[in-house]
Order: structure tokens, then C-alpha cells, then sequence
């Protein structure tokens, strides 16, 4: 993914076990993620070449883009 001169977006996707919702805000430190699983599934997030896993319910990531 690659959000361009985007700095807030989100959206939210059907998912067999309930609902995927996520919202991303660009920060000049980095990339704030807020991804919220249906509880019983688990998952990743990828950005930039490094993963992150997930777990149900609400997860939030703070990914620092300095070198």
C-alpha cells in the first residue's frame, strides 16, 4: 500500500466471521493504523516490507518511518 499525499483514509470490508475495519493516518513521524479483526481471526499487516501481526478485536500500530 502506498497512500501518496493521502493523510486519513479508511474503510471497512464484509468478512465471513464479521466485519474488517480499518483507518490509516499519515503523520510526519509515520503511519498510524487502527485495524479492527472479527474476534476469532487473526491476521497481518504489512508496511514497507515489515510485518506486523494482528489479533481479533481492535489493534493499533504506531509505525515510526524515521531511519
Amino acid at each position: 500500500m502506498h497512500l501518496g499525499d493521502i493523510e486519513k483514509i479508511g474503510g471497512e470490508i464484509p468478512h465471513p466471521s464479521g466485519k474488517v475495519v480499518v483507518n490509516y493516518r499519515q503523520t510526519r513521524k509515520g503511519l498510524q493504523a487502527e485495524i479492527n479483526l472479527p474476534g476469532d481471526v487473526n491476521g497481518s499487516f504489512v508496511w514497507k516490507g515489515k510485518s506486523y501481526a494482528l489479533k481479533g478485536g481492535s489493534n493499533k500500530l504506531d509505525i515510526s518511518t524515521a531511519p
